[in-house]
Parts: structure tokens; sequence; C-alpha cells
């Protein structure tokens, strides 16, 4: 077909969401669709649309999902086979007058008359007879003379759009510099999804969904996954304890026969080969409170940075 009727009220009621980029997407695609009287084929859908950049490979894969379908491996939009059916019954009508010299003369001769070349004059508009076009305008294109188009995995923009509609938010824009740069910080397009399905799931929901989301995913993102609590092996808790503290826990259970390897892991693992060499003699080196018992600051020598040997051993 070279001619199809746009119903302007019909298309801003379903596209008004659109942006610039995406209405010309759309206009690209349905241009094409109408020319060949075919789908848009699924691996040739970013070239038809001349989508080179990436924000022109999203806003493509965003108006795909919305108002076309896959069958097969066609692109199909319902609107567009509903109009190019009615114009080829328009096309047949045409084609069988045609082949009877024109339309029919009209009953009433009064109302019209017939001029040398053979046309009549003054003929109503014959709905449902009136071709838009020349009778035969389909062609299938030559699809081993065409360059092959490398199928390209859809866009994390464009997927990013597309499950965050499916998640219930009402507008999207693969454009938007906001969700860019979550994507280049390494938030994914599910994240996103989850995030505005969850905003939607308040009551009342929230009221920006697109935004809220991007903004709220982006934050957690930075924020980093939440790390359990470490158990330092002590009543503590998550407290860690100060170097000289562990010595001395770890001497003092070592003194009370306790399992002092299954008690305190962790300090068992730094500190075990000292006290396992120097045994009783061995004292924190950093703790203030123990120099009295072991004869002043001068009153060993010290082991592994942490530890002085005392009595027997220091001499």
């Amino acid at each position: 077909m070279n001619y199809y009727e746009r119903h302007l009220g019909d298309y801003a009621k379903d596209t008004g969401h659109l942006s610039l980029l995406e209405h010309g997407v759309y206009t690209l695609l349905l241009d094409r669709y109408y020319a060949t009287e075919s789908g848009i084929p699924e691996d040739q859908a970013h070239r038809i649309a001349r989508a080179r950049s990436a924000d022109e490979r999203a806003a493509v894969d965003v108006v795909l999902a919305e108002f076309f379908r896959l069958e097969g491996n066609l692109w199909v939009n319902g609107r567009v086979e509903e109009e190019l059916e009615k114009a080829r019954g328009r096309i047949a009508t045409a084609r069988a007058n045609g082949k009877k010299g024109g339309r029919p003369p009209k009953k009433n001769p009064n109302e019209t008359h017939e001029e040398p070349n053979g046309f009549p004059l003054g003929s109503g508009n014959e709905t449902g007879s009136k071709a838009h076009q020349t009778p035969d305008t389909t062609f299938t294109p030559d699809r081993s003379k065409q360059a092959p188009e490398i199928s390209e995995v859809a866009t994390l923009a464009g997927r990013a759009c597309l499950l965050m509609r499916q998640a219930g938010c009402p507008t999207t824009n693969p454009s938007h510099p906001d969700l860019l740069a979550g994507l280049a910080e390494g938030v994914t397009p599910e994240a996103y999804a989850d995030t505005v399905a969850e905003g939607m799931s308040r009551a009342p929901p929230v009221a920006k969904p697109f935004a809220w989301a991007i903004s709220t995913a982006r934050a957690r993102h930075a924020e980093g996954p939440k790390q359990p609590p470490q158990n330092t092996g002590t009543h503590h808790g998550t407290r860690r304890l100060a170097p000289a503290d562990e010595v001395e826990h770890f001497i003092r259970a070592r003194g009370q026969g306790g399992n002092v390897i299954d008690a305190t892991p962790a300090i068992a693992e730094r500190y075990g080969s000292a006290v396992e060499t120097h045994g009783s003699d061995l004292r924190a080196q950093v703790d203030q409170r123990l120099h009295g018992e072991s004869g002043g600051l001068s009153g060993g020598d010290v082991v592994e940075g942490t530890f002085r040997v005392v009595g027997s051993a220091a001499r």
C-alpha cells in the first residue's frame, strides 16, 4: 500500500505517553508495515527503524513490546491488520469494476451523464468500493538479496522498561538519564521491576512509580548488601575485642581447661602457636593491667608483637 488513513484521535489516545523518540520509531514501523502489507521481521526491527544508538534501540524495544505481538518471526499489530483487511476488500472491488469497464452507472440517469472519456461525473462516494490506490500494490521483497541482520540482544534500558511496565508502572522512558545512570552503576532491570512492584503494592501505591523506583533502587544498590553479624566467639555478640583483651580471654580460657579452639576459633587461629610454645609464661604485651603481675614493663620479652614471656621462660 502506498496510502493509509491515520486516525489522529485514536493515535493520540494510544500514544500520548510516548517520548519524541518513541513517536518517530512507531511512525517508521507503521510506514514499513503498510508499505509491505506484512509484519516487521524480528531480526530487522532495529534496522527498519534506523536505530543505531543505545537510546534508539531501546525505544524500538519499548514500542514493539507495547504495540506489537510476536507471531513466529514477525512483529504484528492488530489495528494495522484490520486496516489492511479493509483495504484488500476495496482493492478487490476496484479490480472487479475494472474488469467490467468501470463502476456501474447510476440507476437515475438525471444524476449523471457520460463524458467522451467514458467516466461518469457526479458519482457519489461509494464506501467499500473506492480504492485509495492502484489495485495491485502488494510486493514481496526478495529476502535472498537483503543483507542478513544480526539479531541483537534487547538493551538493558528497553528490558528494564518492559519489566517495569509488567510490574505495574504505567509509563516508562528508556532514555531517562537516571535510569541509564542506574544501569551503568550495576542496577539490574529485574531490580527496577521488583522495586516498582513493591511501590505499587503499598496502600496507597506510590504516586510516581517510575521515578520512585529508579531513585530507590539506585540508593539501595549504593548501600550494598547488608552484612550478617560476625560471631567473634565471645558473649559480646558482634563487638570486637581489642587485641590485648582477646589475648587475655584466650589465656584465661586455656587456664580453666576449656576447649579454647572451639570457644574462640578466631583468636586461636591468630595466637595459638605462641601459646603452645610458651604455655603459662605468656602475657598480653599491651594490657597494662598485666604489667604489674609480671614485673612491670621490663618483665619479659615480646613474642609475636602481642605477647611477652614472663617467669622462668623469660630468664
